[in-house]
């Protein structure tokens, strides 16, 4: 086919170029997803109700991560704030929220958001805050609502 040797080398060669230098794919980065079961809460004024974060890491992340609300109103707590990542299994934790006497009735569009140095992380979260019952009370009464007695 070629009868030019310098043509057949050349050939030769970009062919085992070719060969030996595969696409190569830079590994990803590590990284990690959320989640939240169940994904609204109702809660009363001065209680507090939980969900369940899970955490799955990705491509060997590890480290801890913080946690944080966003769009709560003054009053709406979050703990435990942080949580620590080993190993490539989901991480597992109850979240609890706390909600003060003050918070005013109503549902609230939260976020929690999972941090780990520039890795932001979101997971959506209803909270429906009622009212808190009235404290107990109790009334009195006499009958006959006066007596006559004697010396």
């Amino acid at each position: 086919m070629f009868k030019n040797p310098l043509i057949k080398l050349v050939l030769l060669l970009l062919a085992l170029l070719g060969a030996c230098s595969s696409p190569s794919s830079a590994p990803s980065p590590p990284d990690f997803t959320i989640s939240l079961n169940p994904t609204s809460l109702t809660v009363q004024q001065g209680g507090n109700g939980s969900t369940t974060l899970t955490l799955t890491p990705k491509n060997g992340f590890s480290g801890t991560v913080s946690l944080s609300l966003v769009n709560a109103p003054a009053g709406v707590t979050l703990s435990p704030t942080s949580l620590s990542v080993s190993g490539s299994a989901p991480v597992t934790q109850s979240l609890t929220l706390s909600v003060g006497g003050g918070v005013a009735p109503g549902t609230y569009n939260l976020q929690v958001k999972a941090t780990s140095g520039s890795l932001e992380r979101t997971a959506s979260l209803s909270l429906s805050v009622s009212s808190a019952p009235p404290p107990p009370d109790f009334t009195i009464s006499l009958n006959p609502t006066s007596l006559t007695v004697q010396q």
